[in-house]
């Protein structure tokens, strides 16, 4: 394998994904961050007598979160494109006769679903300030053990689909949605009353699950540009002619 290639192919596709995810999340979920931020401002000083928010110190917070936005996202889209790319090194011979591109979208739509879609339907996103502040350890950890669950039954289950053949390979998608079924069912639920508009909640978390749709689409067509410019994977069946 040509390593600087694949090692070019991860960053560029990590540093477009990263940028995506930036731009999306400043365009449709900033705005109903900063809604929920007001509503929880004017709580605060409602219910404290004599205290109250510096705006200006709120607006320099805020903006110093926006312009650090970008630099997370970008570390973001990098590490996950490490992940994607390790993956579709493995597994993209085992893939369906179809092209590359179709290949890298088939796989970034399989990781936006187990890493965020089928999260996120037992532990759906909320607008930061929102739940109880003592149970958050607890609330990520919920999320963070789901995730992983989910992860690794699909990584192995693609690592089945790929080695062997003790499961028939139409049933993989059965069998992980029968695991994560059960999963879904055996996890505790949020245990925060969510004491914010249903709308507000609603709107913030499709934009949410736009968002990283974007960013995983963005990192799957740009990871397949990338493979069929350099293709370092050429090295490999040249040596094996």
């Amino acid at each position: 394998m040509k390593v600087l290639s694949f090692l070019f192919i991860i960053l560029l596709s990590g540093i477009a994904s990263g940028l995506a995810l930036g731009i999306s999340n400043l365009f449709l979920v900033e705005p109903y961050i900063e809604k929920a931020i007001e509503i929880e401002i004017e709580t605060q000083n409602s219910v404290k007598d004599g205290e109250s928010i510096n705006p200006d110190d709120h607006d320099i917070y805020r903006q110093w979160q926006k312009d650090g936005l970008f630099v997370a996202s970008i570390v973001f889209g990098i590490s996950f494109s490490i992940l994607f790319g390790i993956l579709y090194n493995f597994l993209h011979p085992s893939f369906p006769k179809i092209t590359t591109m179709k290949k890298t979208i088939l796989l970034a739509l399989i990781m936006w679903s187990t890493l965020f879609l089928v999260t996120s339907l037992k532990y759906p996103a909320n607008p930061p300030a929102v739940g109880d502040p003592d149970t958050i350890t607890y609330r990520q950890s919920l999320y963070t053990g789901f995730l992983l669950l989910s992860g690794f039954t699909a990584l192995s289950l693609g690592i089945i689909y790929k080695k062997t053949n003790f499961i028939p390979k139409q049933t993989i998608p059965l069998v992980y949605i029968g695991i994560m079924t059960i999963s879904f069912l055996i996890f505790p639920n949020n245990p925060d009353i969510i004491d914010i508009s249903p709308s507000l909640l609603s709107d913030f978390r499709i934009s949410s699950t736009i968002t990283m749709l974007i960013f995983w689409l963005v990192l799957g067509l740009t990871f397949g540009i990338l493979w069929n410019k350099f293709k370092p994977n050429e090295t490999i069946k040249i040596m094996s002619n």
